[in-house]
């Protein structure tokens, strides 16, 4: 396991963990090593990060005022790096799961209670950028 520190951010889209830019800058050259340059990748729009609340997914649960004691909190988090997943739909998203017991925490005071839930994960890269998107979820899945 390998310790990573990120810090929670709030915004008006949600509230999640970031991380270092250099985090996701090596994952991306990595991931593409390993597929020959086969593939192109992007940073996610919120760079390196873990999801704990999004206005999209949690509408009216999504509290800013609430949120706001989360902003700028420093976390330790641990990923395996050989537990690289991937998935999407019409795109591939590669990420790393985790444990994150202050996430579960700030859902269940705000009563989210979540269905199809993949756990917490640190997003790392996506092809959603590029056109060819069937060629990489092939080689990829």
């Amino acid at each position: 396991m390998i310790d990573i520190i990120g810090t929670i951010k709030l915004n008006s889209t949600g509230l999640r963990v970031e991380f270092d830019s250099d985090f996701n800058r090596y994952y991306i050259w990595l991931i593409t090593k390993y597929y020959y340059n086969t593939i192109k990748l992007d940073a996610p729009k919120h760079s390196g990060h873990l999801s704990i609340i999004t206005k999209k997914l949690h509408k009216d649960k999504f509290i800013p005022n609430y949120l706001q004691q989360y902003h700028g909190q420093l976390v330790e988090l641990q990923y395996n790096p050989t537990d690289l997943r991937t998935g999407g739909n019409n795109f591939t998203n590669f990420w790393f799961p985790v444990e994150f017991k202050l996430g579960t925490v700030i859902k269940k005071a705000l009563g989210i209670i979540e269905n199809n839930f993949l756990g917490y994960h640190i997003t790392i890269c996506n092809n959603k950028n590029y056109v060819n998107h069937d060629l990489v979820n092939n080689i990829v899945n």
